[in-house]
């Protein structure tokens, strides 16, 4: 499984937050475990009242941070290499929706790797697999999200939420 979606609908009034948050943060490159600078910059936000999405899941997380992603920037077809990330509940925040470009699933880690899945947000908090191979290729907007990391797989979270 790559994409877990809540039944829950983020509130307006958690949005607007972690939207005026994510706008007053200071961003840094972002750089893997093997030392690459990627597209992706990183915020802490761990003072971020997210308790509306941390009472979804019984698991404690281990970093809570804001991501932008550069307009036309990318990020090719990779599985998280940090450690005690092997999903990560997230949030779009920034475009509209309309606007905020999806994540891939492929089959391989292969640069040609074929898509097998590709998830469009919504309003819907989710958590994402991180440990099977993906990629994003952005468009003309700057994209924002709210992502909550956890050492838990994804399949912990589905047993979790079957009970």
């Amino acid at each position: 499984m790559n994409v877990l979606e809540f039944k829950h609908k983020v509130s307006d009034d958690l949005l607007q937050k972690l939207r005026q948050a994510v706008m007053s943060v200071s961003f840094e490159s972002y750089v893997t475990a093997k030392g690459n600078r990627v597209w992706l910059e990183w915020a802490d936000a761990s003072s971020v009242d997210a308790s509306e999405l941390l009472a979804l899941v019984p698991f404690k997380p281990n970093r809570q941070g804001f991501t932008r992603f550069a307009a036309n920037g990318f990020i090719n077809v990779h599985v998280d290499d940090k450690l005690n990330r092997s999903s990560c509940l997230s949030v779009a925040l920034l475009p509209e929706l309309e606007n905020f470009a999806p994540v891939n699933y492929h089959d391989s880690l292969d640069l040609d790797a074929r898509i097998t899945e590709t998830y469009h947000y919504n309003r819907h908090p989710i958590i994402l697999n991180t440990k099977n191979p993906h990629s994003m290729v952005n468009n003309d907007h700057d994209r924002y999200m709210l992502q909550i990391q956890y050492a838990e797989d994804i399949s912990e979270f589905v047993k979790y939420a079957r009970s």
